[in-house]
């Protein structure tokens, strides 16, 4: 889903923020679980021309060797381009290191689903090509019994749909308030590992009614769970945002994501 937009640096920043830190409150590694993988490399769609690209298109042409902030460093180490952008478990790799990551990456479009298994032995990184909804109910997503190292769980859904504005089997790319009922036992699986844990959920294009309903259904489940959470967003044009939520098993790690975030902002 690399569109090489604001909402991508989102999700991406959040997710490099969030795996840095578990890996180094765990011993050694990690287990990611992307419910929409994407290929590992993708070219930007309109790079040019997109309506909130100007950060990330500033960060692309410039891309430091080192760098305070994770994100930049997993840019910079797989080479990102606007022709050449990486997916999240790239990233992570990058961050890592490859043989640091291993877990579940959930792709249906064919050719992507290919490009992944070349990238991945399937000793390190098991790729369904089912929805993420099938997976997870057949059980594919589900942390081994002895799970040995910190655990993330993303999803990147296209955004959020009110409850009514698509039947079941229209959902798709979406993310519906059902979901979150599904994905609550998958979460307190890998939280009851004992392993620090986190899972990251976006929303794109959200009208503040959008917003509003994935804010309030996503931090119940934290809520039901004992997970803490956090909040972050890019304001859009017209009230549309991009949002992200880390709910977390790690004390202060989604508190944290949230302040490094906003620092990020506040440096232009």
């Amino acid at each position: 889903m690399a569109r090489i937009n604001d909402g991508n640096l989102l999700q991406h920043f959040t997710e490099c923020f969030v795996a840095e830190r578990l890996v180094a409150a765990g011993d050694g590694g990690l287990r990611l679980v992307a419910t929409h993988a994407m290929a590992p490399f993708e070219p930007a769609r309109n790079p040019e021309t997109h309506e909130h690209n100007a950060r990330l298109r500033n960060l692309l042409r410039a891309l430091p060797a080192e760098s305070a902030t994770a994100v930049v460093r997993a840019y910079a180490a797989v080479e990102a381009s606007a022709t050449h952008y990486p997916n999240s478990a790239e990233l992570i790799a990058g961050l890592i290191g490859r043989a640091q990551l291993d877990g579940v990456l959930c792709e249906v479009d064919a050719d992507a689903r290919l490009a992944l298994e070349r990238a991945w032995p399937e000793d390190r990184m098991q790729v369904d090509g089912r929805s993420w909804r099938d997976a997870l109910a057949a059980g594919a997503l589900f942390p081994p019994e002895e799970l040995g190292r910190p655990w993330l769980v993303s999803l990147d859904p296209y955004s959020w749909l009110l409850d009514g504005e698509a039947k079941k089997e229209a959902r798709g790319p979406y993310l519906v308030r059902e979901d979150l009922e599904t994905l609550r036992p998958l979460l307190a699986a890998h939280a009851k590992s004992g392993q620090p844990g986190a899972c990251t959920i976006f929303a794109y294009k959200a009208d503040p009614q959008h917003a509003k309903g994935f804010r309030t259904h996503v931090l119940r489940v934290a809520d039901r769970l004992g997970l803490e959470r956090a909040v972050l967003g890019i304001p859009g044009p017209e009230g549309t945002r991009h949002l992200g939520i880390v709910l977390s098993s790690l004390v202060d790690l989604a508190a944290e994501t949230a302040e490094a975030w906003h620092a990020y902002l506040a440096e232009g």
